[in-house]
């Protein structure tokens, strides 16, 4: 959604924070590859051939901090939010790498919870789009 605003840099340690942030519980899912695929199109980067990062989470996230706003780590949060919520549920690997994101910057808790209504109100409407379009 506002990937394409990122800059170059931003973008290519997003994708690598969005791979960290899809592996979090040792399991990268059908929907969760596809969502990396859509968010390299969106950011016109080459998608992954590979999902191995070579930076660690922390270095990435403390690169991302460095370079970019507080209205950037809004949208990043954003992004993830919807990633890891792409099978409908947050378990508790994904909520912990959620958390180690949101303590390195100044976000707040609440920042996190109103994304997460945000996405899911996100997602019914898409759900009602298809339900009335398939009528």
């Amino acid at each position: 959604m506002y990937l394409q605003d990122l800059q170059l840099e931003q973008k290519v340690l997003f994708m690598d924070l969005a791979i960290l942030a899809a592996q979090a519980n040792d399991s990268l899912e059908g929907q969760e590859e596809m969502m990396l695929q859509e968010y390299a199109r969106e950011m016109g980067i080459d998608a992954p051939t590979s999902y191995v990062v070579n930076k660690e989470l922390s270095d990435i996230i403390n690169e991302l901090i460095a370079i970019s706003s507080q209205q950037d780590l809004k949208k990043i949060v954003v992004e993830l939010v919807a990633l890891l919520l792409a099978d409908n549920e947050m378990d508790e690997l994904e909520e912990k790498f959620l958390q180690q994101f949101i303590k390195a910057t100044e976000l707040t808790q609440n920042d996190v919870e109103r994304a997460k209504r945000s996405i899911e109100q996100l997602k019914e409407v898409y759900a009602n789009l298809q339900m009335f379009i398939k009528i």
